[in-house]
């Protein structure tokens, strides 16, 4: 794939680039909490940034080999890059969440190397009828979808429940126990789907809303 803006090399400098940081928001102005036409064009034009270079990322792995060059950090997974042998959870700060709906775009194109936030594994809810406030419902490795399962096809790994999809029978009783509807059915695949914790939703949300919290420093800490 050709890189759509050579003024960036990757997702992260595109990101670093084109969004405000978690302590400069957007001017919300109007009675009805509208943002100013100036808000909105750097906005939309932030959102343009991040999908092409998001595009650009999912293409670096091809039949799982990395093709990213200088940049095959990208390509590592959470364990590969944290050398994780610990549990870790996907936590929310909804707080900070500004709804630009980032983290959907880049888990699709992750997952499934799509331009399509439907399909992503985590979703984001307004809080009505509060403008500006968001709920973002994600996969906690609760295990109830594993519990849900007749044929033991969801097992436990360093913490993480993961599909095996050849023990699979597709019958999306995972889908229904899910208790935040962030497992998924997608009509192009043979079965359901679940978040790894690959960590990328939390490397490029433009406001810290996502993070990766592990049992082993909530303990140190205790």
């Amino acid at each position: 794939m050709i890189w759509p803006d050579r003024r960036y090399a990757d997702l992260e400098s595109a990101v670093q680039a084109g969004h405000r940081g978690p302590g400069e928001s957007f001017e919300w102005t109007g009675i009805f909490g509208l943002p100013s036409h100036s808000d909105l064009k750097d906005l939309f034009g932030t959102m343009m940034i991040m999908e092409r270079a998001a595009m650009a990322l999912a293409a670096r792995r091809i039949n799982g080999e990395c093709i990213a060059g200088k940049f095959e950090n990208s390509c590592l997974t959470a364990d590969e890059r944290y050398g994780r042998n610990f549990e870790m959870r996907l936590e929310a700060v909804h707080e900070n969440c500004s709804g630009c709906g980032v983290c959907r775009l880049v888990c699709a194109i992750e997952k499934y190397q799509e331009v399509n936030p439907a399909m992503a594994l985590l979703s984001i809810e307004g809080r009505f009828p509060s403008p500006g406030h968001y709920q973002i419902h994600l996969c906690d490795q609760c295990g109830l979808c594993a519990g849900a399962c007749p044929v033991d096809a969801i097992g436990l790994e360093n913490g993480i429940y993961v599909i095996d999809p050849e023990a699979c029978t597709a019958c999306m009783l995972c889908v229904e126990a899910c208790p935040y509807g962030v497992m998924r059915e997608h009509r192009n695949m043979e079965g359901p789907a679940k978040c790894d914790l690959c960590g990328k939703c939390v490397r490029f949300c433009p406001r810290q809303a996502l993070v990766l919290v592990d049992d082993e420093t909530e303990q140190a800490a205790a």
